[in-house]
């Protein structure tokens, strides 16, 4: 049967598949620059190599288990960052590394984020002051912003979504609280009615047996009366 349902909602049934489709894009962007700029002898970066090689690979392919282990990722994303960058390698966007820091964001407890996040953060600052060229304040800060950024929106994803599960939440608890009201008037209404018919049914019987007293009483002195009294207390007749 073919599946019918729009990209995005396959996408959302399939999150691990579009993770590893991810990891192996960027990891096929970022192998092909490291040896293109290590081929330009004036670049200083160093020379393409296989270690070079694994270290790409280790900070870009784990993103394909970034929803399954998000702090794990982290880890293991940005030491191979960091270690590629401090070898001396050619500068490439770490998109995964920014993706790890967006995941743990999004998805981890909120305080082991936060930690995570500022040992990240920590370290980065490190690893730009020990890099082979001298960076200035402005630089430390810029890179730091764009990391912190890939945090942040993380976090705000996170907040969104308890927000909603909080009103979505909130939401059913009224509509059971509305429902169970509902059943409650019902079952209230029910009783008052069986009330009043218990009510109407007992006056009935009271009177229909005060009518036939009566009619005993006055039978052989007054036939006539009596049929009267007896007819008055039968019911009506339902009529076609």
């Amino acid at each position: 049967m073919t599946d019918r349902r729009s990209p995005i909602e396959w996408m959302k049934a399939h999150p691990g598949a579009v993770d590893a489709v991810v990891a192996v894009v960027i990891a096929g962007l970022s192998l092909p620059e490291m040896w293109s700029d290590s081929l330009d002898s004036a670049s200083g970066y160093r020379s393409a190599s296989v270690t070079g090689a694994l270290l790409l690979v280790l900070s870009t392919l784990p993103v394909a288990w970034r929803r399954r282990a998000p702090l794990r990722v982290l880890a293991v994303v940005a030491v191979a960052a960091m270690a590629y960058e401090v070898a001396g390698f050619s500068s490439t966007l770490p998109f995964g590394l920014l993706i790890a820091l967006y995941t743990v964001g999004a998805y981890c407890d909120r305080r082991q984020s936060r930690l995570a996040g500022g040992l990240v953060g920590a370290a980065l600052v490190v690893v730009l002051l020990q890099v082979r060229w001298e960076p200035s304040a402005l630089q430390v800060v810029a890179n730091l912003a764009i990391f912190t950024m890939a945090w942040l929106v993380g976090d705000n994803v996170q907040v969104n979504r308890t927000r909603v599960a909080d009103l979505a939440e909130r939401a059913g608890r009224a509509e059971r609280e509305r429902q169970a009201e509902a059943l409650r008037a019902a079952g209230e209404e029910r009783s008052r009615i069986a009330r009043e018919l218990h009510d109407i049914i007992a006056h009935s019987l009271s009177v229909m047996i005060v009518q036939a007293g009566g009619a005993r009483r006055v039978l052989s002195r007054e036939p006539g009366q009596a049929a009267e009294a007896l007819a008055s207390s039968n019911p009506p007749a339902v009529r076609p």
